[in-house]
């Protein structure tokens, strides 16, 4: 509701002072007043704000799951964008995740996740989210330069635990994992 309130009072004044530079309407009366450069400063802030801060998950397309290909791993791909996957009790069998100055969005924790899978990342000015189960072991090998693989996730050293492996190799770029 606030960003169509904030979008109906920037078109509003952009239409009015848009009238009065192009002679159709006078409305210097207006602008001249001490209290619209109020206004416009603080719909100015509270606009900036809006689009600064707030849940980002609506900024990422959700997409259905990648059907498997090599040996019944995934390949995900994205160029300048973002995509998410969920997965709900679907089998997970391994993946390979490249992103091109975009990101990918990957949640694991209801998967059923086969003993020993592999996934394979490479990033190029983009980023990896991963969202693992907490009963998993998760090894991570990394090969980065200008970027890095951040670990988050809960140490399980249960014996007989679900092992993941991960290897990432990011240009300026990152992955995060977590539970």
């Amino acid at each position: 509701m606030k960003k169509f309130i904030i979008g109906i009072v920037l078109l509003a004044g952009g239409a009015m002072w848009l009238s009065t530079l192009l002679g159709i309407w006078d409305f210097s009366g207006v602008w001249g007043q001490p209290w619209t450069h109020y206004v416009l400063a603080a719909t100015a802030l509270l606009a900036g704000l809006h689009f600064l801060s707030g849940d980002r998950k609506n900024d990422w397309h959700m997409k259905s799951l990648p059907v498997p290909k090599e040996e019944g791993r995934v390949h995900c791909s994205v160029s300048f964008s973002g995509d998410s996957y969920r997965y709900n009790g679907e089998p997970f069998h391994g993946a390979k995740l490249e992103t091109f100055c975009g990101g990918i969005r990957m949640d694991l924790r209801q998967a059923l996740i086969d003993d020993n899978a592999e996934i394979e990342i490479h990033t190029f000015m983009g980023g990896v989210e991963l969202f693992v189960p907490s009963d998993m072991q998760v090894f991570v090998n990394n090969h980065s330069f200008l970027g890095g693989v951040n670990n988050d996730t809960i140490a399980n050293q249960t014996a007989g635990a679900k092992r993941l492996n991960i290897t990432a190799s990011n240009f300026m770029g990152g992955v995060s994992i977590k539970n």
